[in-house]
């Protein structure tokens, strides 16, 4: 499929796939914690919560890795699964993680790759999805109000 000029396909994740994948997200995942967070954890151990988020939406219902490849290299990928919202019971999408390497960047990738979590949630019988975004995160700001996402809460934090 060409996307931005590009010629990508999109599949699910396979096995070979996933310690590069998790690699990426926990490498890029660091890089988004505040200082609050990062405080009394190390790189590794932040790492080994991040497989094990893989592991979590993988496992759950409607749980999927999507990536996106191009000659045969993956170039992004969304994981998402299904779960209920917190405050309404209605099932929901939630997009755990997203990424796509920084020369594949303001194409339309990130918007494909959520289109297409989209459509499989919703084909799910999700009423909705929802992500979290660090607040410096502009890129991923972007992307997701060019999906159509809109900030419905905020969440406050502070040390104790």
């Amino acid at each position: 499929m060409g996307q931005g000029g590009l010629s990508l396909t999109f599949r699910s994740a396979r096995p070979e796939d996933m310690a590069g994948i998790v690699a990426t997200s926990a490498e890029t995942g660091w890089e988004q914690l505040s200082a609050r967070e990062r405080e009394g954890v190390t790189p590794e151990d932040f790492a080994a919560r991040v497989a094990g988020m893989f592991h979590h939406a993988l496992s759950a219902p409607g749980g999927a890795l999507l990536v996106a490849e191009d000659s045969g290299k993956v170039v992004g990928y969304i994981l998402f699964c299904l779960q209920p919202n917190n405050l309404t019971g209605r099932l929901e999408g939630f997009f755990f993680d997203q990424f796509v390497e920084p020369e594949y960047r303001h194409r339309g990738l990130a918007q494909e790759l959520n289109a297409r979590a989209m459509e499989r949630c919703a084909g799910l019988g999700a009423t909705g999805v929802s992500l979290l975004i660090a607040p410096h995160n502009g890129d991923s700001l972007k992307a997701a109000r060019r999906s159509g996402f809109k900030v419905e809460r905020l969440i406050f934090s502070r040390p104790l």
